[in-house]
């Protein structure tokens, strides 16, 4: 059974938040694939993980790089599981159908409080899990941390300080 997990970030860079996600997953000698929804942010987060940590090289490939099928963690905008990955992570407006989530130990969602775009498409989501009886996780980032909400649909806001 999937384990789905929402991450709702107020105030920190997903490419951030992702790295941390990303760097726990590949510790445990998992595969991962991440999903972006525009394909320009392939090259802008592959340029960040090769960047963001001069002392820890996290390795990776792009969905168009040769052996995606061996790497440990492929960025990819259209959903194709080529390296077998365990968990799949989705940013920046990626998407993965019901079918593809079921594909995976882990599913995380991170995204960002003011895109009030993707937190109607992170409700439909929701709705859609709760239909197929596919339990989830929303963990919403605050000042100390990150703390699991009740999961109801969120809350449309500009706030930063919930």
């Amino acid at each position: 059974m999937s384990e789905v997990y929402f991450y709702h970030l107020f105030k920190q860079n997903t490419f951030e938040v992702l790295y941390k996600l990303l760097v726990k997953v590949y510790d445990t000698k998992k595969k991962s694939v991440v999903v972006v929804g525009k394909k320009d942010l392939i090259y802008d987060l592959d340029s960040f993980l090769w960047t963001f940590n001069p002392s820890f090289f996290l390795p990776h490939n792009r969905f168009d790089d040769n052996n995606v099928d061996i790497s440990p963690i492929i960025i990819t905008d259209q959903y194709k599981n080529v390296n077998k990955a365990s968990v799949a992570f989705v940013i920046e407006k990626g998407e993965l159908e019901i079918s593809q989530i079921k594909l995976h130990e882990r599913v995380c969602f991170l995204f960002d409080n003011e895109d009030v775009d993707r937190l109607t498409s992170i409700n439909k989501l929701k709705e859609d899990l709760r239909l197929k009886h596919i339990n989830f996780k929303h963990w919403a980032e605050n000042p100390k941390g990150w703390t699991e909400k009740e999961c109801t649909n969120f809350v449309t806001s500009t706030n930063k300080n919930i």
